[in-house]
């Protein structure tokens, strides 16, 4: 879970609704969010002893109630079922020298302009055109080309 505090106000919240420590609001160690930084690793401690206490959906509940921004940290497979992604149709098929795979397009779109979502070419399957836009002669390439060198 990530959460973040911006002022002194949501400094409180937290200690109070969320942590259940209300004299964290008042120690001198975390008064102010340079104060906070400066001694990151017991705060972090003090709040992981809470939060390891509670299941992810008991700690989000104190961290709405307390009106924290925070979001989950969310492993691969939940990224696949992402609702946001799933139901704006975001993943598409690409083929891959390795076989079928998904992915994403561009995060900011064009109106009127679909992005390009190729395949993932093939170690060395554009090494000829590649080369020859490098200035290679046509038999430099293929001496390349002949001694292994790829372009990747």
């Amino acid at each position: 879970m990530l959460l973040a505090v911006q002022n002194p106000a949501e400094w409180q919240r937290p200690c109070e609704i969320v942590l259940d420590r209300t004299d964290l609001a008042a120690d001198p160690r975390f008064a102010t969010n340079p104060d906070r930084i400066a001694h990151r690793d017991e705060l972090e401690s003090i709040i992981a002893s809470v939060a390891t206490r509670l299941t992810a959906e008991e700690l989000e509940g104190r961290l709405q109630s307390a009106g924290i921004a925070h979001s989950r940290m969310n492993g691969v497979d939940q990224l696949w079922l992402h609702p946001v992604l799933v139901g704006r149709d975001r993943w598409h098929e690409i083929q891959t020298p390795g076989g079928p795979a998904a992915a994403l397009p561009p995060p900011a779109g064009l109106a009127g302009v679909d992005p390009v979502i190729g395949d993932v070419p093939a170690l060395g399957e554009h090494s000829r055109k590649i080369l020859r836009e490098l200035g290679y002669s046509a038999e430099a390439t293929g001496e390349l080309i002949t001694a292994g060198v790829t372009t990747a």
